[in-house]
């Protein structure tokens, strides 16, 4: 049978020593009485140095510490419990820290008798961080009436602190998964940014490649086209060489014709001169004829 509030408030001053030290009416519900963050924590971290003490962290009052995602902590509470020989207790988490992505693992009850320090163990498996403050209500407890209860119950080593208990470093593997998520997550990342940069780059190149082609034979062209054009400009210059050595011997055969020419006209005026002067002696010889005496002796002969 589930104990109400009122039993809770009435049992914790029933007795010399009080079933919830650290008690709180404000704490108490209807059917269960409210767990408060203490004053030590542990984080499980895979990365913690193996030559570190294993021992939980202390907090101060009101001091605010963090959950990480995919981690793993357990938390000491302010509350101690002295459980009478019928009465039985288990722990749960409470709404709040559930629906923030928090889980409490099953914890074996607390059997009557037992006295000590309760430690739950929360599994934040959420991917954002779960902020806890000392004196913040996490998880709530419930006591049980307990039927036919032995007349002694065995004894049981109760909880002082975190460090009695941790015997061995612990971790949530969903932080290594999360790890090994994280940076395969990282590579698909990088690979995914190679195709995006190659494929692209590649389909460029090939869309390219007739251009290129084109760009290379229309360059082997103008290649072609000025060695062409070369060949012409030294024929070109051949050719105005051959018109010059033309024009050079036009000249010097057009200054022999201007000679010959020169000289034909010496010659005809030096023919005109003698032609004149024949023509004077002709004219002045048939006048010299007619006033010559005949010589003495000298006549017609007769036949």
């Amino acid at each position: 049978m589930v104990l109400s509030g009122a039993e809770i408030s009435r049992l914790v001053s029933a007795f010399p020593e009080p079933m919830i030290s650290g008690f709180n009416e404000k704490n108490v519900r209807g059917s269960s009485y409210d767990l408060t963050v203490g004053s030590e924590y542990y984080l499980g971290d895979e990365a913690e140095l193996s030559n570190q003490p294993l021992s939980g962290i202390k907090l101060e009052p009101l001091q605010t510490f963090t959950i990480p995602a995919h981690g793993i902590c357990y938390v000491l509470c302010s509350e101690g419990l002295f459980l009478p020989g019928d009465v039985t207790a288990k722990v749960s988490l409470r709404m709040k820290c559930i629906y923030g992505g928090l889980i409490l693992p099953a914890q074996p009850p607390f059997d009557p008798g037992y006295k000590g320090k309760v430690i739950v163990m929360v599994h934040n498996l959420s991917s954002a961080d779960f902020p806890l403050k000392q004196g913040d209500r996490v998880a709530t407890i419930e006591f049980l009436r307990v039927l036919n209860p032995a007349s002694s119950a065995p004894h049981q080593p109760g909880v002082i602190d975190l460090k009695s208990q941790l015997t061995r470093r612990t971790y949530s593997s969903l932080s290594k998964i999360n790890a090994v998520a994280k940076k395969a997550m990282s590579r698909v990342n990088y690979f995914i940014f190679a195709a995006l940069t190659v494929i692209p780059l590649f389909f460029a190149v090939i869309t390219a490649l007739p251009a290129v082609n084109y760009y290379n034979t229309l360059n082997d062209k103008i290649v072609d086209y000025k060695g062409r054009a070369e060949e012409l400009k030294t024929e070109n210059k051949e050719q105005e060489k051959k018109i010059s050595d033309l024009e050079s011997n036009l000249k010097r055969q057009q200054s022999t014709i201007d000679e010959y020419v020169r000289i034909v006209k010496e010659q005809g005026l030096q023919v005109a001169r003698f032609s004149k002067a024949v023509s004077q002696i002709e004219s002045i010889a048939p006048e010299e004829a007619k006033v010559t005496p005949e010589r003495p002796g000298m006549g017609v002969s007769s036949n």
